[in-house]
């Protein structure tokens, strides 16, 4: 970096944060260069993003030591290393100038892209060949079949307009290998069970072709063996869109030194959301809301039931009938007959 360029980020309080660490990633990453490279590429990002700045210290360095580790440039044209905020809730967290905890807090989260996967599975030296092709309309398209020859699939894509994206073919052909690894994915089901909760402040929302085209890749990608030359490659499928801290008991070029978490983030308090309505309705359009986000468990269940039991206002369009109710009570589906009803049709 110039004289120039180190004194703006020395004049960026964050920006002197992540100075800070330049011994870290030098030893992480060996050579000057590339530990002054990591700290340009952060603050970059920093400026291109300002809810970064919004996010814990511990989530950013973790994520940042996370690019270190693997090697991957953060940010730029490369795409293939992203540093991604979400707000979550924490209840945890402690609320300024108060004695009480439970508040939302930013968080940055590290997306591996297409391209740094890919990087990292080649370097590997162990495929000789790892993509993730993507399927539109109006392609030719088969999907994968297995005869004794082993997994085979169709793509004779189209002249012309495609058509819109419909699916992904994840392929791993390791060395020496008889067969490829071949899976296929269609879009739906890639939102669904792949996509993030909090994407539309990620790569999701803005290169959500290179997202199903790693998607593909990583799916494919678990059943390969992994050999101790590929920790990077593994390192990546295991810490791709999870909250990253550093172990402080262990150093920071120790590859185990982060902690990587998968649980996935609760992104609002919804017991005190369920506890503030005072009408079934708003209490009705809480549930939905948990439910779509995919964080309503066991227990937010049972305080939405018991919370229900103590409200009287009622301004629901369409209300359950009694017997409706009376299923959800004792976890029966209403359509199902009753335990009197199959007596009296002689039914055990």
């Amino acid at each position: 970096m110039t004289t120039t360029e180190i004194a703006r980020i020395e004049d960026d309080e964050l920006g002197q944060q992540i100075l800070e660490r330049r011994t870290d990633f030098l030893r992480m990453l060996g050579t000057a260069e590339e530990a002054e490279r990591i700290i340009q590429e952060a603050y970059s990002a920093i400026l291109a993003n300002p809810f970064l700045r919004n996010c814990t210290l511990e989530s950013l360095f973790g994520a940042l030591y996370f690019a270190a580790q693997l090697g991957l440039p953060v940010g730029g044209p490369m795409q293939q290393f992203h540093l991604t905020p979400r707000s979550v809730w924490n209840p945890h967290a402690p609320i300024p100038h108060t004695n009480r905890t439970g508040m939302k807090e930013w968080q940055v989260v590290p997306v591996v892209g297409y391209n740094g996967l890919i990087t990292l599975a080649m370097n590997t030296g162990e495929y000789d060949a790892v993509e993730g092709k993507l399927v539109y309309a109006n392609d030719d398209f088969e999907e994968p079949w297995e005869d004794e020859a082993g997994t085979h699939f169709k793509l004779k894509p189209a002249r012309g307009d495609r058509g819109e994206v419909i699916g992904v073919i994840g392929r791993a052909l390791v060395k020496g290998a008889e067969r490829s690894i071949i899976e296929y994915l269609t879009i739906d089901e890639i939102i669904r069970y792949h996509r993030p909760h909090e994407w539309d402040k990620t790569p999701w929302k803005t290169h959500p072709l290179p997202m199903y085209r790693k998607t593909g890749v990583r799916v494919a990608s678990k059943y390969t063996a992994k050999s101790r030359g590929s920790w990077r490659f593994v390192k990546a499928l295991e810490g791709d869109g999870a909250l990253i801290t550093l172990n402080p008991a262990l150093d920071a070029t120790n590859p185990d030194a982060l902690d990587i978490n998968h649980d996935d983030p609760v992104t609002e308090d919804w017991p005190a959301k369920i506890r503030a309505t005072d009408d079934k309705a708003a209490l009705e359009a809480v549930y939905r809301d948990m439910g779509t986000r995919g964080e309503l468990t066991d227990e937010l269940t049972a305080l939405v039931l018991a919370h229900s039991s103590t409200l009287t206002k009622d301004s629901r369009v369409e209300k359950p009938s009694q017997q409706e109710l009376a299923a959800a009570a004792v976890g029966r589906d209403p359509a199902e007959p009753t335990a009197e009803e199959y007596a009296k049709w002689g039914v055990a």
